[in-house]
């Protein structure tokens, strides 16, 4: 605005006037472009900082994930396991059964037959408290190395 002000004293300098006005007009146009630039690297910086959270948030869900996954895998092995453990024991004892039924039936009187159940009572008493005494062993064994097999997978993982 002062520039027009000033020019409007000095119309017999057509050429200056022309001059200045394109110089004003490159100027704005300057101006204009330098503001779009400087708002699309704001908008490229906003879109950067958007990106980089939502990749963090990303990882962290998927470090989530994997150890929830780690639970659930461990709870399946566990439960195969232990359904794996039941049908050993449930064959060790009817295998037991079996040879007991047999003695008893070779046995000859009261007393000989009392004697027997009274033993197959604590054979079989012993081999349960075996078996569950075996079946923690075992248990413990797997979770000491899944533990282990874990420790050695975040390890690996925080290397990379």
């Amino acid at each position: 605005m002062m520039f027009t002000e000033l020019m409007k004293g000095h119309d017999d300098s057509e050429a200056i006037f022309q001059y200045m006005q394109k110089q004003k007009k490159d100027t704005e146009k300057e101006l204009a472009r330098a503001k779009k630039q400087l708002e699309q690297e704001k908008q490229d910086a906003i879109d950067r900082i958007k990106k980089d959270q939502e990749d963090r948030e990303a990882e962290i869900k998927e470090k989530q994930d994997r150890l929830m996954n780690w639970d659930e895998k461990m709870k399946q092995e566990e439960e195969r396991h232990m359904a794996e453990f039941n049908k050993q024991k449930n064959a060790i004892l009817e295998k037991k059964r079996l040879e007991q039924q047999n003695e008893m039936s070779r046995a000859k009187n009261k007393d000989e037959l009392s004697a027997l159940m009274a033993r197959h009572e604590e054979d079989i008493a012993r081999l349960e408290t075996i078996l569950q005494q075996e079946q923690r062993r075992q248990m413990e064994q797997m979770r000491k190395i899944m533990q282990e097999r874990n420790k050695e997978i975040n390890k690996q993982k925080v290397e990379r």
